[in-house]
Order: C-alpha cells, then structure tokens, then sequence
C-alpha cells in the first residue's frame, strides 16, 4: 500500500476490493456458510461503508495526525466507536459505523471490544409520528405518488426507476427489476389503489411513471411503505386461535406479548423485498 495514499484512499481502496455486484449474497451465504459472507453485494451498501469509514478516517487524522497507515489506525476504532456512542447516535448509526469499518479492516464488528447498542424497536423515529418538515409537503398536491405509494410500498429508488411497462395494465401488479441489493420481485397492488396504479402509468409523460421531481424529498414514501405493510398483513392474516404453534410468530422486548400470522409476514415480507418476517414485525407491523 502506497505511503503517499491518505488512510481515507487507503479505507476506500479496501472497500472497492470487495465489491461483489451482480452476485448472490444469498448463494454467498450458503457457499461459506456464514450469515456474513466476504463482500459487498449493493451499492447502497458500499456507498454507505464508504461514508461510515470516511467518517472514521477524518476523526482518526485530526485526533491522531501520526497516523499516516491504515493498519496503524486499527487501534484506534474502539476509541471511535465509543465516542460515537457517548455522543448519542442512534444504534443504527453505530451499527453502521462499526460495519463499515468490519469490512475495511476484514474483520467482525466484535473484535473492536466494544459493546454496541441494541437496536431497540421502540428508539425507531423513522416515519413513526408527525414532523416539522411534514408540512412543507402538500400531500393533495402530491396525492398521484402518495396513493401510488400507499398501493405498492415501494421505495424511493424503485420508484424512480419503475417504468410504464412495468405496471400490468390492470394494475394489480408492479414489477421491480432492481430493488435493493439488486433483488429482483413482483409486488401485487392492494386492490382499492389498482385503478390509481394502471392510471398513473397510462397518463406518464414518458418511459418511467414519475419523474424525478414527481418525488419531493421532504414526502414521506417510507410512511406510505409502512402503511401498506399493514394493509397487506390485514389482507391476509388468519384468525390466530385457529393456528397451531409453528405458524403464530411471538414478539420479544418491547412487544412483548404481541402475536402474528408467520404466513402473512411472510406475505408482506416478500412484497417488501425483505428476506426476514422480523424486519416486518420490528419495523413496519
């Protein structure tokens, strides 16, 4: 590794190395048998590395300017990380942070020697009540992608990409080429939003249904996605006294008691994109 190459360049030239794109992290999984296969898979992943492990290594330069190596600046990792949770960032970003850096220095998060906060559902603020920036959105005004939102569960990205001939005329399905982590699915529409959905891709202004100022920053599409998580989980859910022990999935910590149908989770789990009915239960139910 070259001396005249900052430790930022030197972190980013670890993270570029292990860009697996176009390959299954899900296949990976299997061939290693780990649930942390070696690599990056998404770009969303490997931007957001890049960023964490930057951010590490301008923290590491102005309080340790010796530091010209990036195996010198191993050491010092656990002194960020514990400075990032005093400081009060949420668990997730610290998560984050301590990922990122796992994969710059090829190792695991605990061999840093600190104890990372649990990412507790009940500290998730993320579209879970009202905000000051809400009202900067006029949702009437915005009420094409709202409801287009609310009938698909769609994120941003995907629905800056989504194209006319993606919508099935009728509208009761949508398909996503390149969702996250470059996943391929279908999503089926929520009847009461399938004649908004086929409309607002007949009446598109060209190849993609929204254009990109069609979708305000300051709208909150993640509310939307959560809203029709929990309309396809009604639609689908059975009577739970009906179900046997197997099929009912039991929440833990802050819902505590809480009970669901595996079969609907497993439902919404996949129109979601997700791979796990915990994501659905902690984050969207």
């Amino acid at each position: 590794m070259s001396k005249h190459r900052s430790i930022t360049q030197q972190a980013m030239d670890e993270l570029r190395g292990q860009l697996r794109i176009g390959k299954s992290k899900h296949q990976a999984k299997i061939d290693e048998g780990t649930h942390s296969p070696e690599g990056i898979f998404s770009w969303s992943t490997y931007h957001s590395y890049q960023k964490h492990a930057a951010g590490f290594c301008s923290w590491c330069k102005a309080q340790h300017p010796e530091c010209r190596k990036l195996e010198d600046a191993r050491r010092y990792v656990r002194d960020y990380l514990k400075m990032r949770i005093d400081s009060g960032l949420s668990a997730w970003t610290v998560h984050l942070d301590a990922s990122a850096l796992a994969k710059v220095f090829h190792c695991h998060t605990g061999n840093f020697g600190v104890k990372l906060p649990s990412r507790m559902r009940e500290n998730i603020v993320r579209s879970r009540a009202a905000r000051a920036h809400d009202k900067e959105v006029s949702e009437p005004r915005n009420r094409a992608v709202a409801d287009f939102c609310r009938g698909t569960g769609l994120r941003r990205k995907e629905l800056g990409m989504l194209e006319v001939d993606d919508v099935e005329p009728d509208g009761s399905r949508v398909h996503v080429r390149n969702g996250k982590g470059g996943k391929e699915r279908w999503v089926n529409v929520l009847p009461r939003y399938q004649a908004h959905v086929a409309a607002c891709a007949a009446n598109a202004k060209g190849r993609l249904v929204f254009q990109k100022t069609d979708l305000k920053h300051r709208l909150d599409i993640h509310g939307f996605r959560r809203e029709y998580a929990q309309a396809v989980y009604a639609q689908h859910a059975r009577d739970l006294k009906t179900l046997p022990k197997e099929e009912l999935y039991f929440c833990r910590k802050d819902k505590a008691g809480t009970v669901y149908d595996r079969q609907a989770m497993l439902i919404v789990s996949r129109n979601l994109g997700h791979n796990r009915i915990s994501v659905v239960a902690g984050n969207y139910l």
